[in-house]
């Protein structure tokens, strides 16, 4: 059927969302690595700021404001003098809370010479710092529960950081619609999975307080994919979730069981992910995978690090292919099909915590 033209109606700025903010600010974000933070400065850029984090002779875990106030020489460049820094351009000191501890051409320090120090909070393998209004930085807020296997090196692996030059909402949604495995991972992961119409309806789930969403699916498997020591006979049912903490954190739960009778093995495992937004158009990946099977196995550690590696690699590559897209003029709105109820409930999630602080 032929329509007339008409020209598309221009995308906001900042898509998904309707209007021009989209970063939630009272949140934790993953900052680094914990053993990336020494007692050396490091830079890192969250949200747009400039950040440098490093570690008191006591090994307390310290973020400060990363450019100078004078004239926003990077602080990843300064040099350490006890626990405080000295800025290397023209020798402005802070202490580890902020506050300006000397400034060598004058003898008073103004009031309005400080580095804002954002709450940090050291949790798993990560370090944690809350980009917004300290009074609100609840060590709470940062998901616990589901994660514990991370403490134990021997149940898993951390991931190195990985940068993506993609906004976070198209890793948030990509793992909100898991539809894309058996196409962008055929390779790897998705090899063998079920296309389409064949997938299980999925189950949704969601706190009263919009503080998590889930998404979960049971599959019949005539094969699995996990490996000997897991100990499971085939077939196999597995029943995927993904909790979803907006603004930026995944937790998701592979747990397998035979459909044989007489086979007690439980084989689970937990991927964790979390995004932390450089700026508008640029995203680290951090990703963490625990299991309670083949504890300390290194083989099969290995195995799975090259495993999601490379699952990893193909959603980079996807969302650095979509970036350059989605903001073009007059580009058309996006389809939204079946398959995109849960990322359109977290688009929404996002959307309504942006609001919240747009409102205040």
């Amino acid at each position: 059927m032929n329509r007339p033209f008409q020209p598309p109606a221009a995308q906001p700025v900042r898509y998904p969302f309707t209007g021009n903010e989209m970063f939630v600010r009272n949140a934790w974000y993953v900052a680094a690595v914990g053993s990336e933070i020494g007692e050396a400065p490091t830079g890192r850029t969250v949200l747009g700021e400039p950040l440098v984090l490093y570690r008191t002779a006591a090994g307390e875990a310290v973020c400060l404001e990363g450019a100078c106030p004078h004239r926003q020489y990077p602080l990843a460049q300064a040099w350490k003098e006890g626990d405080q820094l000295r800025c290397p351009y023209h020798g402005l000191r802070f202490g580890p809370d902020g506050r300006c501890t000397e400034i060598p051409s004058q003898a008073e320090i103004p009031p309005n010479c400080f580095l804002r120090r954002y709450p940090v909070l050291e949790r798993w393998p990560w370090v944690w710092v809350w980009m917004g209004d300290p009074e609100h930085a609840d060590p709470s807020l940062a998901p616990d529960a589901e994660t514990t296997w991370l403490r134990d090196e021997a149940s898993g692996f951390v991931a190195e950081p990985l940068p993506i030059a993609g906004r976070y909402p198209l890793l948030t949604e990509n793992l909100l619609d898991l539809s894309h495995i058996p196409f962008l991972h055929q390779k790897g992961q998705g090899g063998g999975w079920a296309r389409g119409t064949d997938w299980p309806e999925e189950q949704l789930d969601a706190a009263s307080d919009g503080a998590w969403l889930r998404g979960t699916r049971v599959f019949e498997l005539p094969r699995h994919d996990l490996p000997p020591e897991a100990g499971l006979s085939e077939p196999a049912e597995l029943t995927l979730s993904l909790t979803y903490y907006p603004p930026t954190f995944f937790v998701g739960r592979l747990a397998y069981r035979a459909l044989g009778a007489g086979d007690g093995a439980r084989p689970e495992i937990r991927n964790i992910h979390a995004f932390t937004p450089v700026n508008a158009r640029e995203t680290i990946y951090h990703f963490a995978s625990g299991r309670n099977f083949a504890l300390g196995n290194g083989a099969v550690t290995a195995h799975y690090r090259e495993r999601y590696r490379a699952v990893l690699e193909d959603d980079k590559a996807a969302a650095e292919l979509i970036e350059p897209m989605v903001d073009r003029p007059g580009r058309r709105p996006d389809f939204v099909a079946r398959a995109d109820r849960s990322a359109i409930r977290g688009r929404r999630a996002l959307q309504a915590m942006i609001d919240v602080e747009s409102d205040c």
